[in-house]
């Protein structure tokens, strides 16, 4: 009898432990996976996620970037920056998407080439994760 009586209360004790476990555990949000995205483009979409660079001739001082950049909570703010060796300047801060706040294009017009350089883009979604991702410019 109290065998049967010590089974049941570990059966009722395992039980509890299992329910207590699964409401403990925390649910995890599909788009917590998803920091925001940047990717470069040179026609008129995305076709090469790769696409992270370019050589251009040598008498080119000018350069159209053109970027997609996406958050699935929203972008508070995506700041552009040229880098010539150890120099850093800061070429645009863009805080307003408009209408809609989850994906943008920007078409940044990068001047005054005068050799290789590499163009920063930052993105920080609303939920304040941030993506970096670096675009090369190279001259012949």
């Amino acid at each position: 009898m109290q065998l049967k009586c010590l089974a049941m209360n570990t059966k009722i004790l395992l039980t509890v432990l299992f329910i207590l476990s699964l409401a403990s555990c925390k649910k995890d949000n599909f788009f917590d996976k998803f920091p925001p995205e940047i990717m470069y483009f040179q026609g008129t979409k995305v076709e090469n996620a790769n696409f992270t660079g370019i050589t251009l001739p040598a008498d080119s001082t000018t350069y159209l970037l053109k970027a997609r950049v996406s958050a699935p909570f929203g972008l508070k703010e995506v700041k552009v920056v040229a880098a010539r060796g150890n120099s850093q300047d800061l070429i645009n801060t863009i805080a307003d998407f408009g209408s809609s706040p989850n994906e943008t294009f920007i078409y940044q017009q990068i001047t005054n080439i005068k050799g290789n350089m590499e163009i920063i883009f930052t993105a920080t979604g609303t939920d304040n994760r941030v993506t970096t991702k670096n675009f090369t410019i190279t001259k012949n």
